[in-house]
């Protein structure tokens, strides 16, 4: 909420440290954090919405009909060639994407 940082991406800075102050569970931590601007290359790709609804469905099966709530179970295990981690993660129900 700095306007200071605010402007400093604005400005396309190629590096930003920041202090970060972290409560969790009583206990107090300080990090700090550097980000630095780089280049990025990607591809947008377009998939098939049956395939996404066939990998959807699978999920809600497994836990919904089979009641399978492993986190290792078979809905979710990568398939490279279908998306199939990240497409299930798009999913509304019981695999939220997280950030690391």
């Amino acid at each position: 909420s700095d306007p200071a940082w605010r402007q400093a991406v604005l400005d396309n800075v190629p590096s930003l440290l920041a202090l970060r102050h972290v409560m969790d569970e009583g206990i107090n931590e300080y990090k700090i954090v550097m980000l630095n601007k780089r280049h990025l290359s990607f591809r947008v790709i377009k998939v098939n919405e049956e395939c996404v609804r066939g990998l959807w469905a699978g999920q809600q099966y497994e836990l919904i009909f089979l009641r399978n709530s492993n986190s290792e179970r078979g809905s979710i295990q990568n398939a490279r060639q279908a998306l199939r981690n990240f497409i299930n993660s798009s999913c509304d129900i019981g695999y939220p994407i997280y950030v690391s």
